[in-house]
């Protein structure tokens, strides 16, 4: 018992002193969180290497980042309380990395999309934002980030036919006052209309586009706080 003791003393003031635990695997250098994209989906429960990591996660909520170990890491979901595993797969972590991970799809075909996150601060002044298609409902999307009272029709998408389960390169800009609308590929007419949306500068979003609850239009978008 004493040599128990003095092992988990041990190992509580090694992890003060170099910000890890006693067990194998790196750091929480490596961070992930999880969005709930299934829109007909009840509330999950998340698993990772069998310990939670998230309870009750409603559609359309995000978890907070939470520091993991980097490698292969088992991801577990079920909806909340059960014990049925809808999902159990496996995603490979590289160190000091951000990851999202979506549940995406409908209830009765749904997967995880892991996203690597760019975290980098951007330039003095400057936001940066990035879009991810997550709504199983109206096919490719066309993106447009401008001004708040810019016409749509002379405007250029800034992603052009986003795939559903796919995210777009990041967009730097200048903080400011923008409007952010999403079309069906090669369409006017549109589907999501943020309105007027401010971006202070330092600032990382990542926008989810969204199927209604229960399914199919209208569709919506959820703007995730990345950086700041």
């Amino acid at each position: 018992m004493k040599l128990l003791l003095r092992f988990m003393l041990g190992c509580a003031i090694f992890a003060l002193l170099v910000g890890s635990g006693c067990g194998g695997g790196s750091s929480s250098s490596t961070r992930l969180r999880v969005l709930h994209a299934s829109p007909n989906s009840v509330a999950f429960d998340v698993l990772v290497d069998k310990s939670t990591f998230a309870t009750g996660l409603p559609y359309s909520s995000s978890t907070g980042y939470e520091g993991v170990s980097s490698g292969s890491r088992q991801i577990q979901v079920e909806p909340t309380g059960t014990t049925n595993f809808i999902i159990d797969t496996t995603v490979n972590l590289s160190s000091s990395t951000d990851y999202t991970l979506m549940i995406a799809g409908l209830a009765n075909g749904l997967s995880t999309v892991l996203l690597t996150d760019n975290n980098t601060a951007p330039s003095s002044g400057d936001f940066s934002i990035r879009f991810v298609h997550g709504s199983p409902a109206p096919g490719p999307l066309d993106i447009y980030l401008t001004g708040p009272s810019d016409d749509l029709n002379t405007a250029t998408p800034v992603q052009s036919s986003l795939s559903f389960k796919s995210a777009s390169s990041y967009v730097t800009q200048t903080a400011g006052t923008f409007r952010i609308r999403m079309t069906a590929a090669g369409s006017k007419a549109v589907l999501v209309d943020s309105g007027a949306v401010t971006f202070s500068a330092g600032q990382i979003r990542t926008v989810v586009a969204l199927d209604a609850p229960g399914g199919g239009p209208p569709i919506s978008a959820v703007i995730l706080a990345d950086l700041n």
